[in-house]
C-alpha cells in the first residue's frame, strides 16, 4: 500500500510504503512530524526504514524526529549530500523560515553512495544515482513507482542554483531516467505525479537532455 502526505512549509511529498505486517518505509520526511506521526498511528504503521532522496532541509527536516520515535529505524542517504546537511548544523543554507537553533541534526545509519539496490520491509528498491539538484541525489524505483525526489518533476526538473547543484549533472541524470527501461508512475518531491512515458514525450528538459 502506498500513501502520500504533503509535509512542511514547502509541501514536500512524503511517500509511505506499507506491507501486510503494518511495517512501513518512509521516503522523504521533510517536516511536520506531528502530522506524519498522527497518520502512522491512525494506520497502525511502524516505520522500519527512512530513505532520503537528497539532503535539502525540506526533505530531511523530520528525519531526527522519525528516528527518535522509531529507534530501530534505519536512515538512508547518499553521503555526497553531507556538504549540504552538515552545513545546516552551522546555520548555513537553512531556509528563511528556520533558525540555526531550530534545526535538529540527524545521523544517517546507512550510506546509499555505493548501493544499487535496497531490500527493506519486504520491498526491493532499485537505486539510480541522479545528481544535479544535489551531488548525492538518488531516484528510487520500487514495483511500478519511480520516486524522483527533486530531479524530475511533471513537465520540469529540479533547481541547479543551490549549493552543489549542477546543470551538466542534472542533464545526465535526466538522460539516465529517460533511458531507464519500462514505464513507471513518476512520484516527485513536490506537486503532482506523472508517468515516465509522459515525461519522455512532453518534458522539455528531458528532451533537451537526450540531444
Amino acid at each position: 500500500m502506498l500513501y502520500t502526505l504533503q509535509l512542511g512549509p514547502l509541501a514536500t511529498n512524503c511517500y509511505i510504503m506499507a506491507n501486510e505486517e503494518n511495517q512501513c518505509v518512509i521516503i522523504d520526511a521533510g517536516g511536520s512530524f506531528k502530522k506524519l506521526k498522527e497518520f502512522l498511528d491512525e494506520k497502525n504503521l511502524s516505520c522500519t526504514d527512512l530513505i532520503l532522496t537528497h539532503g535539502h532541509y525540506d526533505h530531511i527536516g523530520a528525519a531526527s524526529a522519525v528516528k527518535r520515535a522509531y529507534p530501530d529505524c534505519r536512515v538512508y542517504i547518499n553521503s555526497d549530500d553531507s556538504i549540504i546537511y552538515d552545513n545546516y548544523v552551522k546555520g548555513q543554507g537553512l531556509p528563511a523560515y528556520l533558525k540555526k537553533q531550530d534545526y535538529e541534526a540527524f545521523a544517517p545509519t546507512d550510506d546509499l553512495k555505493n548501493k544499487d539496490s535496497l531490500n527493506v520491509a519486504g520491498f526491493e528498491f532499485k537505486i539510480i544515482h541522479t545528481p544535479g539538484h544535489t551531488p548525492g541525489g538518488v531516484t528510487l524505483v520500487c514495483q511500478r513507482f519511480m520516486f524522483t525526489g527533486d530531479t524530475l518533476f511533471k513537465g520540469s526538473m529540479g533547481r541547479v542554483d543551490l549549493l552543489g547543484g549542477s546543470e551538466e549533472e542534472i542533464m545526465k541524470s535526466l538522460k539516465r531516467l529517460y533511458e531507464y527501461e519500462g514505464d513507471y508512475a513518476v512520484l516527485p518531491g513536490h506537486e503532482g505525479a506523472s508517468t515516465l512515458s509522459e515525461e519522455r514525450e512532453t518534458n522539455p528538459y528531458m528532451k533537451l537532455a537526450i540531444k
